[in-house]
């Protein structure tokens, strides 16, 4: 509560150009909680100091400005940033290492999951850069995820209204729920998809050694 009320004391003043600036350096590694500066920048259109659809846009659009700016660097200068100092510390080997198993098991989709995983999001967007994912399927897929993060934010934050603590516990809740939901809903496709495939290679072949069965009888 106490850094809560600190990032709302110091974007009071001018909300939409502070949390704008916190956002694009917290998608950069800034050590504030994205989830802080978002119920922040929601608290203030409580208080009526700044418009609710114009501070929702300007949190999407700095959060996709800061992953992108992740992934671009990612994709530019690769692991020869993992030798520097801050990179070091923030993208350290184990942590990289579980990001690349992330990715092997959810593919694109990983880089929507990590929008809800704190302390995961900037290595997952620097090994999308290195694997040089396309730029159209990372900007769909972190705009997807920042739309629902930011919406859920301002959404529980304005209809709990001044029970601000009862408001962050329904955020994080709900998205732990969208994140177990997201996951299982890939986890259904992907068995579904595994099913289809298996199944057609069993007709296929199937219809082979038919094929074969016929020549012979001939």
């Amino acid at each position: 509560m106490e850094l809560l009320q600190t990032v709302i004391d110091l974007v009071s003043s001018a909300p939409h150009s502070f949390v704008f600036m916190i956002l694009v350096m917290c998608g950069l590694g800034l050590p504030v909680p994205e989830e802080v500066t978002l119920i922040a920048a929601a608290w203030m259109t409580v208080k009526g100091l700044a418009n609710p659809w114009s501070m929702f846009g300007t949190a999407v659009v700095a959060i996709l400005i800061g992953d992108l700016a992740t992934y671009t660097i990612g994709r530019n200068f690769g692991y020869r940033l993992v030798r520097l100092p801050y990179f070091k510390r923030a993208l350290s080997e184990d942590r990289l290492k579980k990001v690349d198993q992330f990715f092997d098991k959810y593919g694109d989709w990983a880089v929507f999951f990590a929008r809800f995983v704190a302390g995961f999001r900037l290595a997952c967007y620097f090994i999308a850069g290195i694997s040089r994912l396309k730029v159209h399927v990372f900007i769909f897929m972190d705009a997807l995820a920042a739309v629902i993060s930011v919406g859920l934010t301002f959404i529980v934050i304005r209809r709990f209204g001044d029970e601000i603590e009862k408001a962050i516990q329904w955020v994080r809740r709900g998205q732990y729920a969208l994140l177990v939901l997201a996951l299982v809903a890939i986890s259904i496709f992907s068995g579904w998809k595994y099913f289809i495939r298996h199944r057609r290679a069993k007709s296929l072949s199937a219809a082979a050694e038919a094929a074969k069965a016929s020549e012979h009888a001939g």
